[in-house]
């Protein structure tokens, strides 16, 4: 049985490495039909494309995708993760890796596997200025729940802080982080994870300086105005 690959090569030393392992696999008596994209950051900057709606459409038909590498200094960071890489994986529904996970050792518990996830987070977080805001065990089912499945009882909860959408996409966007993201995958029953723009960001330092500044400034016109009217 043939199966037809989307090979898309990407930038740099990707079209290279798709190239040899195109080979490895017909050397290995796989029989297969490729049919290239062009797509990637040299795609980008050239005409503007990234990743049309008709081209995901085209690539749907296919057994699967071999992705190179994308992505130049040129383009800003986020426009390739968002645009292609993270719109393949949403719109293809491959956000899970599906792949066999043989890295747990035999007895290895939930929080065991959540600590070798975080072992990756915790300082891909830190060396960018990002962190836990709140974190916390759930103490009741949730009170609203609509239009969700299986979505009413949780074990605990996070809300992190990244520093930019650039410091965000630097992390998940990353090989290593799919790496470890199997053990929180295997870890845990059900998660949800999305993302927001604060509007209002009471734990950020700038506004803590703020109100610290404007509390100072309270308390010194508070103490000149106690002095002025015990010495008229």
């Amino acid at each position: 049985m043939t199966h037809n690959i989307a090979v898309i090569g990407g930038d740099g030393i990707g079209p290279e490495v798709t190239a040899e392992a195109v080979k490895v696999v017909r050397a290995a008596g796989v029989d297969i039909a490729t049919t290239e994209f062009d797509l990637g950051g040299q795609r980008y900057l050239r005409d503007g494309e990234i990743l049309s709606d008709a081209t995901l459409d085209e690539l749907r038909a296919f057994d699967c995708i071999l992705l190179g590498a994308v992505g130049t200094p040129e383009v800003p960071p986020g426009v390739i993760e968002r645009g292609l890489l993270l719109k393949m994986r949403f719109d293809l529904d491959l956000y899970i890796n599906q792949r066999p996970f043989l890295g747990t050792a035999p007895g290895e518990t939930a929080a065991q596997m959540m600590d070798r996830y975080m072992g990756y987070m915790w300082p891909k977080l830190l060396t960018r200025a990002c962190h836990p805001t709140v974190m916390g065990n759930a103490i009741a089912p949730a009170l609203d729940v609509v239009g969700i499945e299986n979505a009413r009882n949780w074990d605990a909860g996070a809300l992190m802080r990244y520093r930019s959408r650039r410091s965000m996409m630097e992390i998940i966007a990353n090989v290593a982080q799919e790496e470890s993201h199997r053990f929180k995958l295997a870890a845990m029953e059900k998660t949800i994870a999305f993302p927001i723009e604060t509007r209002i960001h009471l734990g950020d330092a700038r506004v803590l300086l703020g109100l610290l500044l404007l509390s100072l400034t309270a308390l010194l016109d508070s103490i000149l105005l106690s002095r002025k009217s015990s010495h008229p």
